[in-house]
């Protein structure tokens, strides 16, 4: 109050964000203070200068509706803070926060965030407009956060989240089958795993891929990038990889030609993945043919002993990571 001119636009909306990306996070404590002093700043007399989107702030966060509420109970602050993200001065930061608890581990705080980013998102799912800023922020937050694990495996879950619920079907027809938003996101989870030993990740990355297939114009990109993990050096990334494909495409059964179908299907469920990598990669050579798709090649260099002693080395090194 004595100093108005400190507090630039630039520097309310900055504290804004920051704020709004703590009211939307996992751990309930923090986002309750964070939601107690972002209603304290909006509702502050006299006005402070500079907030973007005052008055849709004042009518979303209202006396009538924020009397009485409990911040910290995630049923109570989700639907409220979610709508932030109609707002391009606070989606990204939004955003943000909503992937840290909807990729959490706590079973309420993952609900209630979950269930209420897919309301948002079906709520504007009509929208063309609305719907590629949602996943220009989603390629934002890879951009700003690369490898970072605290953010990217929560942003892998989510994404699984919104990709296995239909939220980006728009992109499906016709007229956007060649949108920009799948190539994108290939492109974010390759750089993620690539040389990554982190086995949750990869996991995750599986996941999200396996869900890609459904993108008619990534899909032949998308199946090459599972080919290669197919082949990977942990066995149990390889395992996971076929059972969530053999998965995938009984989900969607146009996703490969009929002729083809028993065989890839048999392959991925009769091949033992985790075992000998030299064995499996045999097999997964087999796949690749059948799919007509490129070869992937090993590194040159590397002898027989070599790999399969690595191999032991990553497997025993994904034991000591998973904890079994």
């Amino acid at each position: 109050d004595e100093c108005p001119s400190l507090l630039t636009p630039n520097i309310v909306q900055e504290i804004f964000c920051l704020i709004i990306q703590q009211s939307n996070e996992k751990i309930d404590r923090t986002r309750a203070l964070a939601c107690d002093k972002l209603m304290t700043l909006i509702h502050h007399q006299p006005f402070i200068n500079g907030i973007p989107y005052h008055k849709q702030l004042m009518k979303i966060f209202s006396h009538e509706s924020i009397t009485g509420i409990n911040w910290s109970v995630a049923q109570s602050s989700f639907p409220l803070t979610v709508q932030l993200l109609n707002f391009d001065s606070y989606s990204y930061h939004t955003l943000l926060g909503l992937v840290i608890s909807v990729g959490g581990l706590t079973e309420s705080l993952v609900r209630y965030s979950s269930s209420s980013l897919l309301s948002y998102l079906r709520e504007i799912s009509s929208s063309k407009l609305k719907l590629d800023s949602f996943t220009e922020d989603i390629i934002k937050v890879f951009s700003i956060n690369p490898r970072n694990s605290r953010v990217i495996i929560p942003l892998l879950k989510t994404l699984d989240l919104l990709l296995s619920n239909g939220v980006f079907g728009m992109y499906q027809i016709e007229e956007e089958e060649n949108h920009w938003f799948p190539a994108s996101l290939l492109e974010k989870l390759k750089y993620e795993i690539k040389n990554s030993r982190d086995p949750i990740k990869i996991f995750n990355s599986i996941n999200t891929l396996c869900s890609l297939l459904q993108f008619s114009s990534v899909k032949e990109a998308t199946l090459h990038q599972l080919m290669i993990l197919l082949g990977h050096p942990y066995p149990k990334v390889r395992r996971n990889t076929a059972d969530q494909l053999y998965v995938t495409l009984l989900t969607y059964d146009d996703l490969i030609s009929d002729d083809i179908i028993e065989q890839v299907m048999s392959l991925l469920s009769e091949t033992t993945w985790d075992g000998l990598v030299d064995s499996v990669r045999h097999q997964r050579n087999t796949i690749c043919s059948l799919l007509k798709l490129p070869i992937p090649k090993a590194k040159t260099g590397t002898k027989t002993k070599k790999t399969q002693t690595k191999d032991s080395m990553n497997y025993q090194d994904l034991v000591d990571r998973m904890g079994y």
